[in-house]
């Protein structure tokens, strides 16, 4: 959860003639030391990120932590005077805790890192020497990925002038995507927006349920989350990046500024390459319509997350007791090829615009699986299926046989 920065100061200063409790993620094994900390309570357990290359998709789990980061919150305590650390778990259950934590670099997606070393021209990925070498099911995957988004040819090197530009752009190789097919489509000035606002931490800002649904059903669109992104974002330049109006609003201002300053920084990039950066669909001096605008820039989307595409399925979820809601609806990815892919089941997350609509498809940047075995979809697009097959006919040749 996102709270003001003041709170997260406030254990840095002195403390005052009272007992002060300060609530910390895991980061805290590792961050500044908290002066005059005397008692740390261990959960001993953790928000942990995992991806699975079965699937594609990444798990977000509360999962026990290892018994080194143990000793590193314990370590939080008895800096300046002794100090006691009480693990909320047995002795027998803490010496059942793995030795050491997994590194990231075994359980992230490695599209983005195999794009660089490519880029350095390291030609066997496979035997690059890796200080924590990752499974070779996610470097398959990465292999996958990058050559289903053009990026690397059939001899895994990299593409001219597609791969190159890819692997030139501080971005997740998706997004580079998509950015590039705004640029060869006519709407690079929209999905610099869009790219530049999913870079950053949520732009909503948590408070009153019904008073978020409502700011969110002033900027969305029936076209899913990201087309929506345009609307808010021009509605925040229009009151001149007000932080007033970004409070009334509930937009988070600082993700807000974040996401300007990577704009600027991308578009900066997009001049240097002497790539278009100038075109628009839906701003002043647009080509077509608002309509034929939005079509464009769905397409541009799609064409950067057509792995993330997933269908509406007439399964429901059975603790949802209104169908009508989009939270018992059940989607499934298209690209399954059977395994662990087909038996995911996806629904669209409560902080999506689309949360109280059943779109038949979706395109998604961001899935995760929580504790209740769910993998949430956020930041959606609704596309069309016949643009599968059009964005990449090689991974959607039988997309027909599923429409509905």
């Amino acid at each position: 959860m996102s709270i003001k920065w003041a709170p997260h100061t406030r254990g840095h200063g002195q403390a005052p003639p009272l007992l002060q409790a300060i609530v910390a993620t895991n980061i805290a094994e590792t961050s500044l030391t908290l002066e005059g900390v005397v008692y740390v309570i261990d959960s001993c357990f953790a928000k942990q990120r995992a991806y699975n290359p079965l699937t594609g998709l990444q798990s977000v789990l509360i999962t026990p932590i290892s018994r080194a980061s143990s000793a590193q919150r314990a370590g939080r305590a008895g800096r300046v005077r002794p100090g006691h650390a009480f693990r909320l778990c047995t002795e027998a259950g803490w010496e059942a805790l793995p030795a050491a934590t997994v590194p990231e670099m075994q359980r992230c997606d490695l599209a983005g890192a195999v794009l660089q070393l490519k880029a350095l021209g390291i030609g066997n990925i496979m035997r690059f020497e890796w200080l924590a070498p990752p499974p070779p099911e996610t470097m398959i995957r990465a292999l996958e990925s990058l050559h289903a988004l053009g990026a690397l040819g059939l001899d895994a090197k990299l593409t001219a002038p597609l791969g190159n530009h890819m692997a030139a752009m501080p971005l997740d190789p998706f997004l580079s995507k998509m950015l590039l097919e705004g640029c060869s489509r006519g709407c690079v000035q929209e999905m610099l927006t869009i790219v530049a606002m999913l870079s950053v931490e949520s732009i909503w800002a948590p408070g009153n349920k019904v008073e978020v649904d409502e700011a969110k059903a002033r900027f969305g669109v029936a076209e899913g989350d990201l087309p929506s992104f345009l609307n808010i974002w021009k509605a925040w330049l229009a009151r001149v990046r007000d932080k007033r109006w970004s409070y009334k609003n509930y937009v988070s201002h600082r993700s807000m500024l974040r996401a300007a300053d990577i704009r600027f920084q991308l578009e900066s990039h997009l001049k240097r390459a002497g790539l278009d950066w100038r075109s628009t669909a839906l701003g002043p001096g647009a080509q077509g319509d608002a309509a034929s605008g939005l079509l464009t820039v769905r397409k541009a989307c799609a064409a950067g997350l057509f792995m993330q595409a997933a269908r509406l399925t007439e399964e429901l979820v059975l603790d949802k007791a209104d169908a009508r809601d989009a939270g018992a609806s059940v989607y499934r990815l298209v690209r399954s090829g059977g395994g662990e892919a087909a038996a995911a089941k996806l629904r669209i997350h409560h902080s999506s615009v689309l949360f109280r609509c059943r779109p038949s498809w979706v395109c998604f940047y961001g899935a995760e699986q929580n504790n209740t075995g769910w993998y949430e979809m956020r930041d959606i697009a609704v596309i069309e299926p016949d643009w599968l097959t059009e964005l990449a006919p090689h991974m959607y040749a039988m997309v027909h046989a599923h429409r509905h």
